[in-house]
């Protein structure tokens, strides 16, 4: 019953899935069939709890108990569900489950990479660098791209330090980098970017397709004496 109730919610997921549109009927006829199966199985219960009860019963009414009479405690519980249980129908559920589910496209669960507490300085001649090394191969087209930081730079001096979402497009064999929030200022600030939003239209900064490799890059900024000071650092990555 645990395997039909599993199915079931699989199915109900899979049904309001816009990504596996062109599965949805078929999805729907199988649910019904696995709540055919729910139902057979609650009968099942049923008898089976009534069949215990009739042996309680006769244990009582012969002054027994299973303590009492260990022979009693091993009788077996009447076959009341083995007919039921090799029916065709009901041992084919799992093999159509099986193969439905493996058409359909893999339900992505948002990919969060956080980190904290960074204490950057850079050398003479600074570069991009990954800012951690959790890297995302997308399993499916990415629809949202949330950024939040909150950081300062070293405080005085020229403003260098930037956060990049570096995409490598797949089908092309190009990497970009969007820089994220600007410049890191002298004083510690929070902030957010959204991708897509007004200010990174989705013309103008196209978010990863299936296959596109993406990573966080960070610059600290050449010439000496910079550093970037991050406190809090989250991306969410929605399919």
């Amino acid at each position: 019953k645990k395997d039909a109730d599993a199915m079931d919610e699989s199915l109900e997921k899979l049904i309001l899935d816009e990504n596996n549109a062109d599965l949805h009927e078929e999805a729907k006829a199988m649910k019904k069939d696995v709540e055919k199966w729910q139902a057979k199985l609650g009968d099942i219960k049923l008898k089976m709890e009534e069949a215990n009860s009739a042996t309680l019963k006769e244990w009582k009414d012969e002054e027994k108990t299973a303590v009492d009479d260990k022979a009693e405690l091993d009788k077996p519980i009447p076959n009341i569900n083995g007919d039921v249980l090799q029916n065709e129908f009901f041992d084919n559920i799992e093999i159509k489950y099986n193969a439905l589910m493996a058409k359909a496209q893999p339900s992505m669960e948002p990919t969060v990479i956080s980190v904290k507490d960074l204490q950057l300085t850079a050398q003479y001649y600074d570069a991009k660098v990954l800012l951690t090394d959790n890297v995302v191969t997308c399993g499916r087209n990415v629809s949202s791209i949330v950024g939040q930081i909150t950081w300062v730079d070293q405080e005085w001096g020229n403003l260098k330090g930037q956060v990049y979402l570096r995409i490598l497009r797949f089908k092309e064999g190009v990497t970009v980098d969007y820089s994220m929030f600007g410049v890191a200022e002298h004083a510690e600030k929070s902030q957010i970017a959204k991708f897509p939003s007004e200010q990174f239209p989705v013309d103008k900064f196209p978010l990863p397709m299936k296959g596109d490799i993406v990573s966080f890059v960070r610059y600290i900024g050449g010439g000496g004496g910079h550093k970037l000071n991050i406190q809090t650092f989250k991306a969410t990555i929605s399919y």
